[in-house]
């Protein structure tokens, strides 16, 4: 079995998921690693997280091409779900008696919680708590809800790499292992990643990049993705991390619709036209043909976002009202909303939308512009000078 080695007797022995189409509700369209790692020091051997435990056997396979079981001293986990912890029962079982099973407070409650953890030693550990392997160390930096309670990052000292877990992840698998190319694939991933699984929890974002500030990094190895080792990928995903944890937002806008007849998608056209006369940059999504974590990919850099509906039994479309439950949840930061759609008989259901921009603490580009079933030049007119006068820096 091939050896995916970092540097020197660090070796990434995760699995790839080629096939999955769907992760927490979040569509996937280039597969899913789960990464783990294999740190040998010259006393001691650790383990960096698992895999999901369908793939318990392979992972176990690939941990074997690069030590022996009975060399195993610890078993460090950064992360209690699933996807990263479900081949511990099994592999604790193959370990000597005496490894310990690594973790934060949270974590151990969480590994009881989740799976039968009789007889197995778990050390309990914390910020800035030292592990010795003999010439390597790891330093602990407790990241609770980025993004459950229980996560860690783990940094190995001497070689200056940070195991960051779902911090700094992807969902995209390829034949490559590291970041020497497809880089703009890589950071799409990376912030689709981030918008639809971390957005929501941006202040235990900036607290951990708080910490991080300081430390010397060479490498960084997520639980999903490629590993970064490229000094201009290092910085820049850690400068994205920044804007996105702090809702640093371009000058974009986000078009999304839906329409019955018709009528809606003509306003949208007529809204992204406003848009692009005025210089901003538009990407326009029907809300009925793109995956909604993708249009959370979309909107993450986005100042403006522009909601059509038309008007569907006294309410929203279907998709719209999905679409607005849905970014609720995530609570995009620092965004200006803008509400618009055609209408029969009751034109004052854009007030969801509204409520929506309230409840997520959007700004109001203006108030929302509802016209009468098929709209007519004057009304188009009328739309267009609205989002064109409100666009302001």
């Amino acid at each position: 079995m091939n050896k995916i080695e970092l540097v020197k007797d660090v070796y990434a022995v995760g699995v790839k998921d080629w096939n999955i189409k769907n992760f927490h509700g979040y569509a996937i369209t280039l597969g899913i690693t789960y990464n783990a790692y294999v740190v040998k020091g010259s006393e001691k051997v650790a383990l960096i997280d698992t895999v999901k435990e369908k793939f318990t056997d392979e992972y176990i396979a690939r941990v074997k091409a690069t030590t022996d079981l009975d060399k195993v001293d610890y078993v460090i986990c950064n992360h209690v779900e699933m996807d990263h912890s479900g081949a511990i029962p099994h592999l604790m079982k193959l370990l000597r008696k005496d490894a310990i099973l690594v973790t934060s407070m949270k974590g151990k409650e969480n590994l009881e919680a989740h799976y039968d953890m009789n007889g197995v030693n778990i050390q309990v550990v914390k910020t800035g708590d030292i592990l010795s392997l003999g010439d390597r160390n790891f330093k602990f930096v407790n990241t609770p809800m980025l993004h459950w309670p229980d996560s860690m990052e783990t940094y190995l000292i001497e070689d200056k790499i940070l195991f960051s877990n779902d911090g700094f992840g992807q969902h995209y698998t390829g034949e490559m292992y590291f970041d020497d190319r497809d880089e703009c694939v890589i950071f799409d991933q990376a912030a689709k990643y981030y918008a639809n699984i971390l957005q929501l929890f941006d202040k235990p974002a900036n607290a951990a990049l708080n910490i991080l500030k300081d430390v010397e990094i060479n490498m960084i190895a997520p639980a999903h993705g490629v590993i970064f080792r490229k000094k201009e990928n290092i910085e820049k995903i850690l400068k994205k991390y920044q804007e996105w944890a702090n809702g640093v937002n371009q000058n974009k806008a986000v078009v999304i619709y839906d329409s019955m007849w018709g009528a809606t998608e003509i306003m949208a056209d007529k809204v992204k036209e406003a848009f692009e006369d005025k210089g901003v940059e538009v990407i326009f999504r029907s809300a009925r043909d793109h995956e909604f974590s993708d249009i959370a990919k979309d909107i993450l850099e986005a100042k403006y976002i522009a909601i059509g509906s038309a008007t569907l039994n006294n309410g929203l479309m279907p998709n719209i009202i999905r679409i607005l439950g849905y970014f609720e949840g995530l609570k995009p930061l620092n965004k200006k909303g803008f509400a618009f759609g055609s209408y029969g008989w009751k034109g004052d259901v854009l007030t969801k939308v509204e409520n929506f921009f309230d409840a997520v603490k959007w700004e109001k580009m203006a108030p929302y512009c509802a016209l009468k079933y098929r709209p007519k030049e004057d009304g188009l007119k009328g739309l267009y000078d609205t989002v064109y006068n409100n666009i302001k820096d």
